[in-house]
């Protein structure tokens, strides 16, 4: 809709954005073609949502560039450790199947029955809550599992956890991925969108090849068994890089840059003055 009250506007340079890889209908990818012909550039948050937009043909190869977005850089926490050996892992994100919630639940379940105890508390609403709520009674997970729904500003507040897991299917770059790392917290993401250019494997994270529940679990409990002294060296370089790669001030930079370039390919409007 901004792309076409601008072009209606004669608003001169016009930048259209994709924060995902949607799921697109032909009918949609039809739509949205039209629409990015309003835009000289769209932004893809990372560089699987920029080759997807050209690969759907909703943009031509011209139009595409790729800016990795920027946060605002929550206060930093620190892991918390029990003498009970148990993990506290944190979900942020919106309960739904893209996002993969069941797969963590069910890699608690694995971990349990391997003498690894796990808890986990999930940030975030969604269409999968009941079947989560309902997987969990079902799984006898009701006190290792708590769902505490949609949450504003999620990491400017204290978590006492270990790990943050995030076994989404498919992303663009996540937002609640960034923030974790921002704020020190151990980071464990699958290998999708742009998570391998926000996580340097082994020393600001851990990726995952695949999501599901059994890899999961094997990632978590291989995380865990290396300690916290290389858990929490892990958050404090995570937090260093975001600060470094991804602020606001970085990405407005990025992003300025991106208008200036296409202005540049304007000529100059002649100003007529009418002298009377």
């Amino acid at each position: 809709h901004g792309l076409i009250a601008a072009k209606i506007a004669g608003i001169r340079v016009r930048i259209g954005e994709e924060i995902g890889i949607p799921g697109h209908s032909w009918k949609a990818r039809m739509v949205f073609r039209q629409v990015y012909r309003c835009a000289h550039k769209v932004v893809g948050v990372s560089d699987a949502v920029s080759q997807w937009l050209v690969d759907s043909t909703e943009i031509p190869t011209q139009k595409s560039t790729m800016i990795l977005t920027g946060i605002d850089i929550p206060p930093p926490q620190m892991p918390i450790f029990r003498d009970d050996n148990s993990i506290h892992i944190l979900y942020v994100g919106r309960l739904h199947p893209i996002k993969n919630p069941l797969g963590l639940l069910k890699a608690v379940l694995l971990l349990r029955q391997r003498g690894v105890l796990a808890r986990v508390t999930f940030i975030g609403d969604g269409p999968q809550r009941a079947q989560c709520e309902a997987m969990v009674e079902n799984l006898g997970l009701s006190a290792e599992v708590s769902f505490l729904g949609f949450i504003e500003s999620p990491f400017n507040q204290s978590w006492k956890v270990n790990l943050v897991v995030q076994p989404s299917l498919s992303e663009g770059t996540s937002l609640s991925l960034m923030e974790a790392m921002a704020c020190t917290l151990p980071v464990i993401t699958t290998e999708v969108g742009g998570s391998s250019k926000v996580i340097d494997e082994g020393r600001t994270g851990w990726l995952m090849d695949t999501s599901s529940p059994e890899a999961i679990a094997a990632r978590i409990n291989e995380v865990w068994s290396m300690g916290p002294e290389k858990l929490i060296a892990a958050g404090l370089e995570a937090r260093a890089s975001i600060c470094q790669k991804f602020s606001l001030d970085a990405y407005i930079q990025r992003l300025d840059d991106v208008y200036d370039n296409v202005l540049a390919n304007f000529e100059p409007k002649k100003i007529n003055k009418i002298i009377g």
